[in-house]
């Protein structure tokens, strides 16, 4: 069973739902759930451990649908259940409402990932590897299970206790580009590296214009030249400021890998690029450099790097790793640490959804040292390259359809649609065709 730490989280998690204040009591081996001026309880009376497990998870799924119970189902198709037994889902006895499945046991498995604590499994960039997930296997990784059961919750709430006001949440875009390569040639190391990549980009678009332009691009030291394929950043933020969104930049500010970034912060035209995009009321955040995601160290390193070239040093600062490695929960904890407000790197690199089960920002548990960390997780339910690079797909209406059917879930809820669109990858006209779509419902 849940203990009082975890308790104290679930209500916090509630409370940040619901905007209501609830109390839960753990009694006779049952979660009560309730509100101190209210007699009645929604009783949680069938705890599944499968829950508070570490590692692959072997339970089970089921398809539930809530018209059988008289709830609504907002998206239509039935609810995933991991785990769930037979028989109802919620009964009413001696004015308690009884629910026999356990959904703040759902949401903490989902929401604090323990099904991939511990997990050998990973692939060549020690990510956990997306098929060895419940939601993968089972087929609901594009559904906000967390999101969908809570909203049943809140329809028990609302029937339970009808004089109670709950909060309605406004659904949310949040569009943020790691910047991985601000530049496709002012900061080649030598002139036979700029000379090589002009000459392939020559071959490959036959534009004997961009070619001599190219020459532009790599002399000026300066500042990022208009000519530049990789510098988008203007047209990126028209776009996000025809649709009322701040879009958000992620410099990496170390590392010294291949994997890294070829720039450094301090380079007079990275600075100059963060003036422009604070001046238009842009973000700014953190994008952790390719061997951080195991070292406090590094990133508090990175992080004082970048604060030092903001305009204001003690700004909240916010980010997302490089290349989406993390380890649940020490990533978060060394996050945590060097004093990031958020992290925006749960999502998976090689499927589009719904990794965590949600499209809320949350504050996460950990469940290895037992605690609230004091840190907000942004899933992130889609990337670029996820689409058209790991999942083969074409930048097509198809491909556009199923991606805005995770966009209409997140509405739904009221959620976030968090997405991620490098800035070098709006080289071609269908990619920032299929980019400004993203924006319409």
């Amino acid at each position: 069973m849940f203990n009082q730490s975890q308790i104290g989280w679930l209500i916090g998690l509630l409370r940040e739902r619901y905007s209501i204040d609830l109390k839960i009591d753990l009694l006779g081996g049952n979660l009560y759930l309730y509100n101190e001026n209210i007699t009645s309880a929604i009783v949680f009376d069938n705890p599944n451990e499968g829950f508070r497990t570490f590692g692959y998870s072997k339970l089970g799924c089921k398809q539930w649908d809530p018209n059988e119970e008289g709830f609504i189902d907002l998206l239509g198709c039935g609810i995933s259940s991991p785990g769930l037994g037979e028989g109802v889902v919620f009964e009413t006895v001696g004015g308690n409402t009884y629910c026999h499945y356990d959904i703040l046991g759902l949401a903490y498995w989902c929401l604090n990932r323990l099904e991939e604590i511990g997990v050998e499994t990973l692939d060549n960039h020690g990510r956990y590897f997306y098929k060895e997930s419940h939601a993968f296997r089972y087929g609901y990784l594009e559904f906000p299970i967390v999101d969908q059961w809570l909203d049943i919750l809140r329809q028990v709430i609302l029937r339970s206790w009808p004089e109670i006001k709950l909060k309605e949440h406004k659904y949310e875009m949040v569009v943020t580009h790691d910047v991985d390569r601000p530049s496709r040639y002012l900061f080649c190391k030598s002139f036979s590296q700029f000379f090589k990549f002009a000459l392939y980009d020559l071959k490959v678009d036959k534009n004997l214009l961009a070619f001599v332009k190219s020459f532009w691009s790599y002399v000026n030291k300066e500042e990022l030249h208009p000519f530049d394929p990789y510098n988008t950043f203007e047209w990126i933020m028209d776009v996000s400021e025809r649709n009322n969104i701040i879009s958000r930049f992620y410099f990496i500010c170390g590392g010294d890998t291949i994997l890294d970034a070829d720039y450094k912060i301090t380079d007079s035209a990275i600075i100059r690029l963060i003036e422009r995009i604070t001046n238009r009321n842009h973000e700014i955040g953190l994008h952790p450099s390719y061997g951080t995601y195991l070292s406090k160290n590094m990133i508090h390193n990175e992080i004082r790097n970048l604060r030092e070239v903001l305009p204001d040093y003690n700004q909240d600062v916010g980010g997302r790793m490089h290349y989406l490695r993390f380890k649940y929960p020490d990533t978060l904890r060394n996050l945590e640490a060097a004093g990031l407000v958020y992290d925006s790197t749960l999502g998976y690199a090689e499927h589009i959804g719904f990794r965590c089960g949600t499209s809320f920002e949350y504050v996460p548990f950990d469940p290895v040292e037992n605690r609230i960390i004091n840190i907000k997780i942004i899933p992130l339910i889609f990337m670029d390259v996820t689409l058209y690079s790991y999942m083969g797909l074409k930048l097509d209406e198809t491909s556009l359809r199923r991606v805005q059917e995770l966009k209409r879930k997140c509405y739904i809820f009221g959620g976030r649609f968090t997405i991620l669109w490098h800035n070098s990858n709006f080289t071609k006209l269908m990619q920032k065709e299929f980019y400004e779509k993203l924006f319409k419902l």
